[in-house]
């Protein structure tokens, strides 16, 4: 983003843990992580994305509707509340999906900070 483009209001975020869970839960390749680690990781992300959906608000609400940097943060902060919304499958293989959408929705949203 340029320095003229609105960015999101800066509250207390820790953008490197939230980037440092979304590499650990990005790792994993064909293995499927443990059970308890996924459920784990979940839980973290989803608060992470809590946060920075709570940090977006005022830009969502109140951007520059039509520019292509509301554009991109409107559809990420969509997309980031329909991944919280959404459960994480019945299966570990589904819940491990479901994790690592989450973290490359918080790697792409963290990168706006």
């Amino acid at each position: 983003m340029s320095p003229t483009q609105e960015t999101p209001q800066s509250l207390p975020l820790d953008v490197e843990t939230m980037r440092r869970t979304a590499r650990v839960a990005m790792q994993y390749g064909r293995t499927l992580p443990p059970h308890e680690e996924v459920e784990a990781l979940t839980e973290d992300l989803r608060g992470h994305l809590e946060e920075v959906l709570t940090a977006m608000a005022p830009m969502v609400a109140r951007g520059d509707r039509g520019t292509r940097a509301w554009d991109q943060a409107r559809a990420l902060h969509d997309h980031a509340r329909y991944l919280i919304d959404a459960g994480p499958g019945p299966g570990l293989q589904s819940a491990a999906a479901h994790m690592k959408a989450l973290a490359l929705t918080v790697h792409n949203l963290t990168a706006m900070f």
